[in-house]
């Protein structure tokens, strides 16, 4: 699975990294040496490109030109709604969070990319 690393104490990307079995453990490799870093974060690949052909991870800020909306990319359980009988309905992967409003990511943007665009991530702002 194609992920990333942002270091939040060093403020910076990190390259040349491997994922423990655990999820939470980034190995870096630093010439012959291994370095444990436990200050990184870690945010996958959801499967799809933007509009301009970039990859589109957990993290990135996306914009919509259709309704000119920016939301952010999440993964995790998410409500998406109400069932026939009011019950809540849940999902479990990537989805669109923006304030506090939740839609799956999948359902929503379905082959559609074209009409997407990342437009930054939430550890370096919007470009």
């Amino acid at each position: 699975m194609m992920c990333r690393a942002w270091d939040v104490v060093e403020d910076k990307w990190i390259d040349g990294f491997a994922v423990s079995q655990d999820g939470g453990l980034i190995i870096v490799q630093m010439g012959d040496s291994i370095i444990l870093n436990h200050n990184a974060i870690v945010e996958y690949f959801t499967g799809r490109l933007d509009r301009n052909g970039k990859d589109i991870c957990e993290g990135d800020r996306v914009k919509s030109h259709l309704n000119c909306e920016t939301c952010e990319i999440r993964f995790g359980e998410y409500c998406e709604g109400k069932d026939d009988y009011g019950n809540p309905t849940w999902g479990v992967g990537f989805y669109w969070w923006n304030n506090g409003v939740v839609c799956g990511f999948g359902r929503d943007i379905h082959g559609f990319t074209t009409n997407y665009e990342v437009v930054g991530n939430i550890h370096e702002g919007d470009a």
